[in-house]
């Protein structure tokens, strides 16, 4: 999906984003926590929020991942 005719493209979870969901999420962390051993268990496995049914999301520019949010689901049709 393209956002205001950009170069920004959103896309859902796949593997090849591991990487960029655990560098850009430990970027924010770090600025007003530490990143704990349980948050890099997390981190590591995004693909886990999905198998729970929740979803990830990520934006690319330019086939670089410019950010990521995660709909972690709390009970039925509440995330």
């Amino acid at each position: 999906m393209k956002f205001n005719n950009s170069n920004i493209c959103f896309h859902e979870y796949e593997k090849k984003f591991d990487k960029d969901f655990f560098v850009l999420n430990k970027a924010w962390i770090e600025e007003s926590w530490i990143l704990e051993e349980s948050d890099k268990k997390d981190l590591l496995n995004p693909k886990k929020i999905i198998d729970n049914g929740g979803q990830v999301f990520f934006a690319v520019d330019n086939q670089i991942t410019i950010g990521t949010v995660a709909m972690i689901k709390s009970s039925n049709n509440i995330f």
